[in-house]
C-alpha cells in the first residue's frame, strides 16, 4: 500500500513539474525570461541564456525528486518501525497464551524462555532502528 502512495506522489509531483516546465518553455524564451528570477553575471547571449535556463530546469527536476524522496522516506521508516512493533506485540501475545499454569521446569518452559529472549532482542533492535532514525533525521526535521 505504501509503495502505491509513494509512486502516486511521484507521478503527481512529476506531472506538475512537466506542466510547469512546459509552460515556462513556451512563455519564457521569447522574452528572455528565466524559470526563476535570478541575477547572472554574464551577458544574455543565446548560449549564456540557454545554458542558464537548462541549468535551472535541471535544478528544478532534481529538487522535485529530492522532495519526493524526503517526503516518502521518513514516513516509510516510521511505518516500518510501527509494523515491527505490531509484529513484536503479536509474538508476545502468542508467548503469553502458552504460559504453563503450574510453572514446571520442562522443555516447553525452556522454549518459552527462548521465545521471550528473542522478543527482547527484537525489541532492542526496534529501539536501535528508532534511535538511528531519530539521530539521522532530527537535524533535518528541525530546520
Amino acid at each position: 500500500m505504501w509503495r502505491y502512495w509513494s509512486r502516486a506522489f511521484l507521478v503527481v509531483t512529476e506531472s506538475v513539474l512537466v506542466t510547469t516546465v512546459s509552460t515556462s518553455i513556451v512563455n519564457d524564451p521569447p522574452n528572455r525570461g528565466m524559470f526563476y528570477d535570478t541575477y547572472l553575471p554574464c551577458d544574455s547571449s543565446t548560449i549564456g541564456y540557454w545554458t542558464s535556463y537548462v541549468f535551472q530546469i535541471i535544478a528544478h527536476v532534481f529538487g522535485s525528486l529530492v522532495n519526493v524522496a524526503y517526503d516518502t522516506l521518513i514516513p516509510g521508516l516510521i511505518l516500518k518501525i510501527c509494523a515491527q512493533l505490531s509484529i513484536l506485540e503479536h509474538r508476545l501475545d502468542l508467548v503469553s497464551k502458552d504460559v504453563d499454569p503450574y510453572g514446571q521446569l520442562t522443555k516447553a518452559k525452556k522454549e518459552k524462555s527462548n521465545k521471550v529472549t528473542e522478543c527482547v532482542k527484537h525489541h532492542l533492535q526496534i529501539l536501535q532502528l528508532d534511535a538511528r532514525t531519530n539521530k539521522v533525521f532530527s537535524v533535518v526535521m528541525h530546520l
